[in-house]
Order: structure tokens, then C-alpha cells, then sequence
């Protein structure tokens, strides 16, 4: 395939968390190694088992946009920007970077319920999830032996991926880490909205925010609606806020792969192209033109199990 073919989601298989981190510990070979491999591996393997339901006291992720998948998405979105801007010879703290890595894993944490929490999903936590995710870093890092000035680094991580926080110098104890909190805020944005299964996780989006009393959505169209708007807005942040960091991607994958292009960009204008067709041409029957990884079709049965339990569901365009 030539390389004007090649779009970002054929280089690894982003379905598969182990396909992730091998490709990020091939990054860090190429970074010289200046990430601490043997403890990002560490928190990677509890966060896996955390959103699969294996960590203790806690029960397995039952929001499916903010899912292991995402969070691997960010994962490896930040681990590129990181590579590129190495490449571009940008010195950041290897300590420092090596902690960015490990907060992109636990950003969203704060959407699992604890065992004792069996009422709903973690949907109704969308507007408190930050904050969740710093209690649970809080406790999760020194348990496996992170010290309090690495919580505190975490923390100021996690909370710029906040997207009504302005990430000023201050929050962060260094320039370098300032720089990584912008480039963590890239990479969450970057990695959700250039995902080729993006449109279809928006529906589910729609059943987190409506579960969260989240106004301003009646239905998904509405969502999907407002989704245009959105990326106006994130694209602004994107370069402004975050002081325009993606640009480390087409080092990345000129290096990497030889390919002189940014392909999350070209893969969230095709995202966007396709929205704005099915806004065009398919209000009336959006679901049916949705149709990666069936998706829709999990959405249905859900659906299909909370009609036969008596539980509202809402998706009428």
C-alpha cells in the first residue's frame, strides 16, 4: 500500500491493549529509552485488570465510550507526540515524561464504580469524573510505590485533561512538565476524535451524558449534532491552549514510519466528513449508517435488556 493510503488505525491494532504498549515500548527504545519501561508496564497491566473487572474492589468498566479502548487511545496519542517531540529535539524530563505516561493510563478512572456501587453505570460520574480519577490516583500510586511528590505530578496531569481547565504555568512544578500537561490535553482530545470507531461511540456517549443529567442533549442526534460545533471549539483549544503540541505528530510519523503526514488529522477530517453526510443525507436512519465493529448492534441489545427491565431508553432522532 502506498504511503498517501496508509491511515493511522492500520499501523497498530488499536482493539488490542498489548498491540498498544508493544508499540510504545518500541517508542521508548527509540527515545533512548528515557521511559522507565518496568514501571509503566506495571500500572498498564492493573489498568487493564482494572477496567476488566480484575482489580480489587472495583467492578469492570461498564461505560462504552469511556472504555479501555479510550484509554488506550490516549495512551498511545500522547506516547507519538512524545516521540515526535524528541525527535524534534525537545528535551523533557525523563522522570517526568515517564509519570505523563503512567497519568494518560489512570485519566479516566474516575468512570469505574467501586463493588459497592451497583446502581447504574459509571455514566453518571461524566461530571465529577475528574476529580474521581485524582481520588483514585491518590490511592492507586502509593500502593505501588509512587511517592507523594509523583501523586502530586499525577494529579496535575489528570486534571488538565479537564477540558474547562486552562493549564497554566503554575499548576505544574516544572517547564517540562507544563509542556507534557499540554501535550496529555492534545492527546486525550486527539485520540477520542480520530478514532475510526468515534461516531459510533458517540451514541454511547449520549446514554453517559443523559445518565449524568447532562442538559443541552434530548436525543443523539442531538449529539451528533453539536459535534461539528465541538470540534470548533476543541480545534481553537487545541491550538491555542494547548500551544499547538500536535504539531509533533508528522515528526512522529515521518520518523516512525516514514510517512510525512499527520494521520490524526486526516483521520478526524474523515470523521467529520462522514458526520456531516449522515446529518446531510441520514438524520432518519443514522443508526443504520453506522456500522464498524457492530457497535450499533451491541447498543440494541442493551437497549433490548433495559426494555425488558422496565429502564428508559431514549434515542429517537
Amino acid at each position: 500500500m502506498a504511503n498517501n493510503e496508509i491511515i493511522y488505525a492500520q499501523l497498530v491494532d488499536m482493539s488490542s491493549p498489548s498491540a498498544v504498549f508493544a508499540e510504545i515500548s518500541h517508542l521508548s527504545g527509540l527515545m533512548a529509552g528515557i521511559i522507565d519501561l518496568q514501571r509503566l508496564e506495571m500500572v498498564f497491566a492493573k489498568t487493564c485488570d482494572l477496567y476488566t473487572g480484575k482489580y480489587p474492589g472495583y467492578r469492570a468498566c461498564n461505560t462504552h465510550y469511556h472504555d479501555l479502548r479510550h484509554t488506550t487511545d490516549v495512551f498511545l496519542s500522547f506516547a507519538r507526540l512524545l516521540h515526535g517531540a524528541h525527535e524534534e529535539g525537545v528535551r523533557l524530563s525523563s522522570h517526568e515524561a515517564t509519570m505523563a505516561l503512567i497519568s494518560t493510563l489512570l485519566h479516566d478512572t474516575g468512570y469505574i464504580q467501586e463493588s459497592s456501587d451497583c446502581s447504574g453505570t459509571g455514566g453518571k460520574y461524566t461530571l465529577t469524573h475528574v476529580a474521581r480519577s485524582v481520588s483514585f490516583l491518590k490511592g492507586f500510586l502509593p500502593r505501588h510505590g509512587f511517592s507523594s511528590e509523583e501523586v502530586s505530578l499525577c494529579e496535575s496531569f489528570v486534571s488538565g485533561t479537564c477540558i474547562r481547565t486552562t493549564i497554566a504555568d503554575d499548576d505544574f512544578p516544572t517547564r517540562s512538565a507544563h509542556l507534557l500537561g499540554k501535550m496529555i490535553g492534545t492527546a486525550d482530545l486527539l485520540g477520542q476524535l480520530a478514532d475510526r470507531i468515534y461516531l459510533e461511540k458517540l451514541l454511547f456517549l449520549y446514554r453517559e451524558f443523559r445518565e449524568a443529567n447532562m442538559t443541552g442533549y434530548s436525543n443523539e442526534m442531538d449529539l451528533l449534532t453539536s459535534t461539528i460545533s465541538f470540534y470548533g471549539l476543541m480545534k481553537k483549544r487545541l491550538a491555542d491552549e494547548l500551544s499547538n503540541v500536535r504539531k509533533f505528530m508528522v515528526t512522529h510519523f515521518r520518523t516512525r514510519w516514514g510517512i510525512d503526514r499527520d494521520l490524526y488529522r486526516e483521520a478526524i477530517d474523515r470523521n467529520l466528513e462522514y458526520l456531516q453526510n449522515l446529518l446531510d443525507q441520514h438524520s432518519s436512519d443514522y443508526r443504520d449508517n453506522l456500522k464498524r465493529e457492530g457497535l450499533v448492534q451491541k447498543l440494541i441489545s442493551i437497549e433490548t435488556c433495559e426494555r425488558i427491565n422496565g429502564q428508559k431508553t431514549t434515542y429517537a432522532p
